[in-house]
């Protein structure tokens, strides 16, 4: 397995915040404005980099992204949702504590891509650390009007162990903070369902072939 340079963690662990100038010194912030200006398409680059997501499930954010931008609907939110609270995860939080602005950017280019209009970053309110960034990120990149017409917060969720699951953290959100408790129901409709399972039998059917299962 060959290894190259890092992607999201290129600083030092010990080191503060990315703030916003160092961000754009980077290059941050340009993908946005490509988005925006239509010289790129982001769910596109999405599916050509074959993105997954980090939740576990591996579904492809390109298509998720596709299928949030199809949705019908006025009102469409962007939920970045850094609830977690597996025992020993900090991959979310260590994310907008230490690359707030990484995170927000690609908040804005999912909002731009998917039809959005609001977002939210979603924490625990023992995240005092991601708390902190994630606030003083959208504070920052609002004062220098690179969100746009973007509405951006912060929602916190009380320390509970289900509240990162993503139906709780929607019934956060839509309820104005609730209590943070899963949904019984599936979280797609049919036909997003109908694409998890074809995803699942190719998923079976390529390891069949390359002889890991029978």
């Amino acid at each position: 397995m060959s290894s190259g340079p890092p992607l999201l963690l290129t600083r030092p662990v010990d080191a503060s915040p990315e703030a916003l100038h160092e961000y754009r010194a980077a290059g941050g912030y340009e993908a946005l404005a490509r988005v925006r200006s239509g010289s790129a398409d982001a769910i596109r680059a999405l599916d050509d980099a074959n993105l997954r997501g980090r939740g576990g499930a591996g579904f492809p954010v390109g298509r998720k992204w596709a299928l949030a931008r199809a949705a019908d609907g006025a009102r469409k939110v962007v939920v970045a949702n850094g609830g977690e609270h597996e025992p020993g995860s900090k991959k979310d939080r260590l994310l907008l504590a230490k690359y707030p602005h990484r995170v927000l950017e690609g908040v804005a280019i999912c909002a731009q891509a998917t039809g959005a209009t609001e977002a939210y970053l979603y924490l625990i309110e023992d995240m005092t650390d991601a708390i902190g960034s994630a606030k003083a990120a959208v504070a920052e990149a609002t004062d220098a009007g690179l969100l746009g017409a973007l509405a951006v917060r912060v929602a916190l969720a009380p320390t509970t162990y289900v509240a990162g699951e993503e139906t709780a953290a929607l019934e956060v959100h839509y309820e104005g903070g609730g209590t943070a408790g899963a949904d019984t129901a599936a979280p797609y409709d049919w036909e997003d369902e109908l694409e998890m399972a074809l995803l699942a039998l190719e998923a079976k059917n390529s390891l069949r072939a390359s002889g890991l299962v029978v």
